[in-house]
């Protein structure tokens, strides 16, 4: 009675896993999306704190570059500390991300790998 209960408990349990993810795990085009993703965030994870200070007003243009130079290097102590903190933490998070990236794929062929072993002896046992 017990080894029937628990067959038609793995049974269920087998049914939900297939609802939320087909039989093939992950597809191409989820996979190329993931890596689209990280990609992007490896292109953005780099701040920079100096933006043009170029000016489109055509009488004080001189005057207005002049400014933002001065301020620019008045407050260059304060911004680039603060810069630097943040490029080193969007670096360790997309070397975080690339770890998680590679450890799923590994789990993907693995569980692969599982299914091919289980789907033999599932049809024995049929």
């Amino acid at each position: 009675m017990r080894d029937e209960r628990v067959e038609r408990q793995y049974q269920r349990l087998w049914s939900a896993i297939q609802v939320r993810r087909p039989l093939g795990g992950m597809d191409a085009a989820s996979m190329d999306a993931g890596k689209v993703r990280l990609e992007e965030a490896a292109r953005l994870a780099t701040v920079n704190a100096h933006w043009g200070i170029a000016t489109d007003i055509p009488i004080v243009t001189r005057a207005v570059v002049l400014w933002r130079r001065g301020m620019r290097v008045l407050l260059r102590w304060y911004i680039n500390p603060i810069v630097e903190q943040q490029n080193a933490y969007n670096l360790s998070v997309l070397n975080a991300l690339r770890d998680l990236r590679s450890e799923n794929d590994a789990l993907h062929e693995e569980v692969a790998r599982l299914r091919e072993r289980l789907q033999p002896e599932e049809s024995a046992t049929a």
